[in-house]
């Protein structure tokens, strides 16, 4: 989520920027390419990007005289692979969003910023920030409920390994139904997860209201 939410900012101030070019337009198109494929896809396309062997991932890092990396098979490597390719997928989203708050910031406030001498940094931090932090929160919803039922990415790309390093609650899940066939864990962990989802949603909701009272 903070990869997310980081590189968003970046690439919405940037796209906003670009906003009356026709450039700008094409790029903007192209960038939500990513979530427009499946996340099996997604897998099956890095599972041969990241191969240890023959995936160019690793050429690439050999040419540059970096040791090749076991992106999958590497318990402390695997997780972070999985995170880097869930947060290339979805950056594009919380990315949308956030231009979608910049451009109705009026343009008076920018106006005032630039006569008060304020920097790029001051104008985000003080002006930018305030004015999307509810359309922040909404993505921030949206996609902790999409990650707590990630499944088809881990599946696709580790199957939960190596060892237990990327087992998610929904693979747990699906082990304790589907291979092991004690469907009471697996019941129970689809729960917790039913029940995870509903305390951050109502959490979120409850002061995303008390943010548009103040």
């Amino acid at each position: 989520m903070a990869i997310e939410i980081v590189l968003g900012f970046v690439c919405a101030k940037i796209f906003l920027s670009l906003r009356e070019q026709r450039v700008g337009q094409v790029l903007r198109s192209m960038s939500i390419l990513p979530m427009m494929i499946t996340p099996i896809c997604v897998g099956l396309i890095f599972s041969y990007i990241l191969n240890p062997t023959l995936g160019i991932a690793n050429y690439l890092l050999s040419n540059v005289g970096v040791e090749p990396l076991s992106w999958f098979g590497d318990p402390s490597v695997a997780l972070l692979s999985v995170i880097l390719i869930n947060a290339w997928q979805w950056t594009p989203f919380m990315m949308l969003l956030m231009l979608a708050g910049l451009v109705s910031i009026p343009d008076s406030l920018y106006e005032a910023a630039e006569l008060e001498g304020a920097k790029w940094y001051h104008v985000a931090r003080w002006v930018e920030l305030p004015a999307i932090k509810d359309v922040i929160l909404i993505g921030i919803i949206l996609r902790v409920i999409d990650n707590l039922k990630l499944f088809d990415l881990v599946y696709v790309t580790t199957r939960g390994g190596p060892g237990d390093a990327t087992e998610l609650v929904t693979f747990f899940a699906y082990r304790q139904d589907f291979r092991f066939f004690q469907v009471g864990y697996g019941s129970a962990a689809a729960v917790l997860i039913l029940l995870i989802s509903i305390i951050i949603t109502t959490i979120a909701v409850r002061y995303l209201r008390r943010m548009q009272n103040d």
